[in-house]
């Protein structure tokens, strides 16, 4: 599990002090029972190392999430308004240096003259040397 969340007060000179916020909070679990490493000394999670690696004849690592975030900046500039978003998260580790990543997010947009929903998809391939 991963959240944050930012609460900044903005003075200005030019326009009225207005406090922004936003923040998110994500999970992500392994169908595979694999697991992240965390290094105590380092600090640092460690690059995950399938149990089963596609370079050994298994499937690799599997890992699933969601993530919810909102972001408010209405305070700041009304016509701005706030924005929540769901994201969908799949992972998928072949080998210790490569993985796939399928994401997809919802994202409300409610300002104070306009509303909508947007959805995007993101595919991504990343090699760790």
């Amino acid at each position: 599990m991963q959240s944050e969340y930012t609460v900044l007060r903005a003075d200005a000179t030019q326009r009225p002090a207005a406090t922004l916020h936003g923040g998110y909070l994500g999970a992500l679990f392994f169908l595979t029972g694999d697991h992240r490493s965390y290094s105590a000394a380092t600090g640092l999670f460690e690059r995950v190392d399938p149990t089963t690696s596609l370079a050994q004849g298994g499937a690799g690592a599997v890992e699933v999430g969601a993530r919810v975030g909102h972001l408010d900046l209405g305070d700041a500039e009304p016509e701005a308004g706030a924005q929540t978003s769901v994201a969908a998260i799949v992972n998928w580790y072949p080998t210790k240096r490569f993985r796939v990543t399928a994401t997809h997010v919802r994202t409300s947009i409610d300002r104070r003259e306009r509303e909508g929903t947007i959805g995007s998809t993101l595919l991504r391939a990343s090699f760790v040397y």
